[in-house]
Parts: structure tokens; sequence; C-alpha cells
């Protein structure tokens, strides 16, 4: 409804059109980054998006992990409840304390298994955080997502454009149409069962130096080392084992440190 919202997630998906082999890199929301024009100042990595819509979270993915990105497709909460019901609910093992949690009401009882799950419900669990933290929620909506993927690949093309047809009205991109439709098409001859997944920080909280609060806003995490993070990100995508960092990005990891970390002690 208004793109000024803060990302609940942020992921690069990648497509290597040689080796049709499909990566997805989940991004930690709550790291402490720094956002580019407009904005000019340190902030969580998901308030890009609220201070500057989907054109200013991609310049700031771009500034602090040396991508490249220029396309981009948001889903709303409603998309992923309507996507979910259109290939009729998906299939997800849940633990018992996914289960029984008090924090999004899933409407499910019993004990840990597998379950179908309707859109509203799959949504739900996307958005679970009270009984972990914020990596296992990342877990938890590649496993939606790869439980989607798994409904969808059995599907014919004029099934799979169907689809993408109803979702359109959800989604805020700045694809074309014949590019959305050539992505599918390509997408057909994908390897769908196996699609590798990374999250960054790769450590998960071990990966975080301090939490701090900044303009009225917590918790912001500057994580142990910054340039890992780039390297990680490189390495996983585009398989460089040796990347060397732009000087803005080494820049920008001094002036973290320099602000949060050394003018503290």
């Amino acid at each position: 409804d208004n793109e000024m919202q803060r990302s609940d997630a942020t992921k690069i998906i990648s497509l290597d059109f040689d080796a049709k082999k499909i990566k997805i890199t989940s991004l930690q929301r709550d790291t402490l980054v720094y956002i580019p024009e407009p904005y000019n100042d340190f902030d969580k990595l998901n308030h890009a998006h609220w201070r500057g819509g989907p054109e200013l979270a991609i310049q700031t993915i771009n500034l602090n992990f040396d991508m490249n990105i220029t396309q981009y497709v948001g889903f709303s909460f409603s998309a992923l409840e309507k996507l979910v019901d259109l290939v009729d609910g998906i299939d997800l093992y849940l633990t018992a304390q996914e289960i029984n949690q008090k924090d999004k009401n899933l409407e499910i009882q019993g004990d840990a298994g597998t379950y179908h799950l309707n859109g509203h419900q799959a949504m739900m669990y996307c958005r679970i955080r009270m009984i972990d933290d914020d990596y296992y929620r990342m877990r938890r909506q590649n496993n939606v997502m790869m439980a989607i993927i798994n409904e969808l690949r059995n599907e014919n093309l004029m099934s799979l454009l169907k689809i993408v047809n109803e979702m359109l009205q959800y989604v805020e991109t700045n694809l074309t149409n014949d590019q959305i439709k050539q992505y599918i098409m390509s997408l057909v001859s994908f390897d769908l069962k196996h699609i590798d997944q990374r999250q960054i920080p790769e450590e998960g909280m071990n990966s975080i130096l301090k939490t701090v609060d900044y303009n009225g806003f917590s918790p912001l995490y500057v994580m142990k080392d910054y340039q890992k993070l780039v390297k990680d990100i490189h390495q996983f995508i585009y398989e460089q084992d040796s990347y060397q960092l732009s000087a803005k990005a080494i820049e920008i990891d001094k002036s973290i440190y320099e602000k949060f970390v050394k003018s503290q002690q």
C-alpha cells in the first residue's frame, strides 16, 4: 500500500544462466550500514527502503557490499499470502516451539510435524521472531520460498505465466512485462530442486560486535568484520575467493569503527 516502509526481508536472488542455478543471499535486516543520498547517515539496512523506497534500498546494498544490482522486485505481505494460496498452500515442517509460540498465531494445534499451510499461515510463520532470533527468521522465510518453488516447478509454462499475471498487482518492480516473461521462460530450464542459500553474516549472532542505539532506533548491529561480509557475498554469488574491496567499501568499514566502536571506548 505504501512503498516507504521498512523492508521486512532483504534477499539477493542470483540467476546463473550458464550453470542454470539459483542462489539466494539473505541480508540481516538490522545490520548497521551507511545509507547514501538523500539520507546520508548511518542506519539499519531495512530502513533504506523506508528512507527512499526500493531505489535507495538497492543503492545502499550496492554501496555497502560492492554490488551492482539494478533490478528489484518488492513483495507486500498480501503478495506472499496470495502466492501461497495460488499454489493451493505449501507443506512445511513445524517445530513444537513454532507451533506453540504466541508471537504470531499460526492457527495450528498439535505436535511437531509437517503441516499444510495456507497463505495467511505461511506469512505468520515467516514473521515469527520471539522464540529465537532474526537468523532463524531468515531461514523460515527461505523455507517458505523453497516450498513455493517446490509447488511451482511442476507447473507448465502457461500455468506459470498465468500465476505471474495474477501476482503483478501485488508486486512493485522495475522489470518490464517482457523481462518478467523472459525470466519465467528461462527458469523452466533451471535446476529448481537444488537452490543454494547463504545468510550474511554467515556466523549469525556471533558476527555481531555490539548492539547500538542510533537516532532513536534500536537494535542496530555493529558487525565484527564488515570487509568479511563483502568478501563472503562475492565468494558465494560470484565464486571469487580473493575479492578485493573497493576503496569506498573500506572507507565505510573504517567510518563505522571510528564512530561506533573507537569513539566509545
